[in-house]
């Protein structure tokens, strides 16, 4: 199949399906076909056959958006499809991010530079309209501008569309330091472009110091979601392991219900009064080597009761179900685990 395509500029040659609809193969081996369809927002890649190629090419349907096409075949498309496409991709979609027009051209400069050079805003937090010139790599903590050159930006400031709060945990000896920010109510239509600004850090001593700065790790619906499982959970409403896997791959989220040890098989014995293991979840954190790959490494936390109840309130916050005069939002203001 390689070489019935070796003629072909891949990425850049364009086809035509019989009805007119425009695609490009972008990479090809023995057995598959991936093209590109331009028309899709943000997941607009898919693997097919060579038969299926065909199948498309002599259909004269319309193909406007990779659902089309799983339709066409009888695929499902759900979250799960872009959860295992997005886990082939070796470098993070940073092109995704829905920045200030002048950000998406910084992250241009990023990519660009083999200096390693690009702009960055003046300080975080500030309403500095400057941005500088950097270079460096913010995993070695070694970013220094650059002097000679400093760029200012009119009529483009963007206001948060909510309050920027933080989460604060300790669990179990781990600094956990959370925020999700821009988020908006999700729609059904959208809902796989409609990402949230994600800032973690995670602290611990001298083994641990991991930072993700204001990533579109989270989708609205996936924020929405795990509020709602984390209720259902806390609740006792849920009756079984779920297992919750997000688009991006930086976390998933493993919830565990009440279980009555004495019926594991695992246990020989279980001494009076610890018969019910309550319920809990694990957080679990991939890692990103300094090249900006994904790699192989991930952290867990367990998250308790406890935990879950100050994540839960600090989610229906982000997500409005409640408000800052809310008395359990109160509580936790007033006890530090939100703040900011």
């Amino acid at each position: 199949m390689t070489e019935f395509f070796s003629n072909i500029e891949l990425g850049v040659d364009t086809f035509k399906t019989i009805n007119g609809n425009e695609f490009t193969v972008t990479s090809v081996d023995d057995k598959h076909i991936n093209i590109s369809i331009p028309g899709n927002a943000t997941v607009n890649k898919l693997t097919l056959s060579l038969d299926e190629v065909r199948k498309m090419l002599e259909s004269g349907q319309k193909f406007d958006k990779i659902k089309d096409v799983t339709t066409f075949f009888g695929k499902s498309y759900d979250r799960q499809k872009v959860i295992e496409q997005n886990k082939k991709n070796a470098v993070r979609h940073a092109y995704f991010r829905e920045y200030l027009a002048l950000q998406r051209l910084a992250y241009m400069f990023r990519f660009d530079a083999k200096a390693g050079y690009y702009l960055y805003p003046e300080s975080e937090g500030t309403d500095d309209l400057r941005l500088r010139m950097n270079q460096g790599s913010t995993y070695e903590k070694n970013v220094t501008p650059r002097e000679d050159i400093s760029v200012t930006k009119h009529g483009l400031k963007q206001e948060r569309t909510v309050a920027i709060m933080w989460l604060k945990l300790d669990i179990g000896g781990i600094d956990f330091h959370f925020r999700i920010s821009e988020y908006k109510k999700s729609t059904q239509e959208n809902w796989d472009d409609e990402w949230c600004d994600v800032d973690l850090t995670l602290q611990s001593r001298k083994w641990l110091d991991y930072h993700i700065n204001s990533d579109e790790t989270l989708l609205a619906l996936e924020v929405e979601e795990l509020r709602d499982s984390i209720d259902a959970l806390l609740k006792d409403g849920l009756e079984n392991y779920e297992h919750k896997e997000c688009v991006e791959p930086d976390f998933e989220f493993h919830l565990y219900p009440k279980e009555d040890l004495r019926n594991n098989p695992r246990f020989t014995y279980v001494a009076p009064g610890h018969e019910i293991l309550d319920v809990h979840m694990d957080f679990s954190v991939t890692f990103w080597d300094r090249e900006g790959c994904l790699s192989s490494n991930r952290l867990l936390m367990e998250f308790d009761r406890d935990d879950l109840e100050k994540l839960l309130c600090y989610l229906n916050l982000v997500t409005k179900a409640v408000s800052k005069d809310d008395d359990t939002v109160k509580k936790a203001i007033a006890e530090g685990y939100i703040y900011g």
